[in-house]
């Protein structure tokens, strides 16, 4: 396929999933992401920096959309994605590629926030790259994420993410109607609750439960 006829699908495929997202269907995004992100990777850039940077959007996209459906490490495998092709760019017209270092500081917090990694392996690229700053990038996101919120273990977990379209389905058509009144978030969460444990065995805290619990 030519490179524009992928550019093209990707287009029409993003345009339909934020009408997804604008219609609150998010149940319906996920195997849309996963064609732009198997489109993406047949992008041959042949290190034309505008293809490159094409390509870096793209894996953006994914990464913001699939942190958005709650599939975290599918989002930081973007993410790892836009940080080769950003050292790509790097490497090629020796200079710093600016995006560059916010994927980096997602990428070490998504890391720390999921396993605990401190992405001691980063530190010799970090520093070819952006020499002290890049050092002090890694220290500052860590220091700073070490007390985040975090979310319930479970929602990174295949048991989860396998029913978590299917719960989300189930969620929009019983409060579709409701979303504009006042107790709409509690009425959510706990009706997640209900139906994971109900229907899929699953035990799920709140993002505000398992902190609590947890601090």
């Amino acid at each position: 396929m030519e490179y524009e006829e992928i550019l093209d699908q990707i287009i029409e495929l993003r345009d339909a999933i934020y009408e997804n997202v604008e219609n609150d269907q998010i149940f319906k995004v996920k195997p849309q992401l996963d064609q732009i992100r198997e489109l993406a990777e047949q992008m041959q850039d042949e290190d034309d920096t505008r293809r490159i940077i094409d390509k870096i959007s793209v894996f953006d996209f994914l990464m913001e959309l699939y942190g958005h459906t709650g599939r975290q490490r599918l989002s930081n495998e973007c993410c790892y994605r836009c940080i080769e092709l950003s050292r790509r760019l790097m490497d090629q017209d020796n200079r710093v590629y600016e995006p560059a270092r916010d994927y980096y500081r997602s990428y070490i917090a998504n890391r720390l926030l999921l396993d605990g990694d401190t992405s001691e392996d980063l530190e010799d690229e970090l520093y070819q790259y952006f020499n002290q700053e890049g050092l002090d990038l890694r220290e500052t996101t860590l220091e700073y994420f070490a007390t985040a919120p975090r979310h319930d273990p479970v929602e990174d977990s295949e048991e989860y993410l396998n029913v978590i379209d299917a719960v989300s389905e189930k969620l929009y058509e019983a409060l579709e109607e409701h979303k504009e009144e006042e107790d709409f978030p509690e009425r959510y969460i706990q009706l997640k609750k209900k139906i994971l444990k109900e229907d899929y065995g699953i035990d799920w805290k709140s993002p505000q439960e398992y902190n609590e619990e947890n601090q």
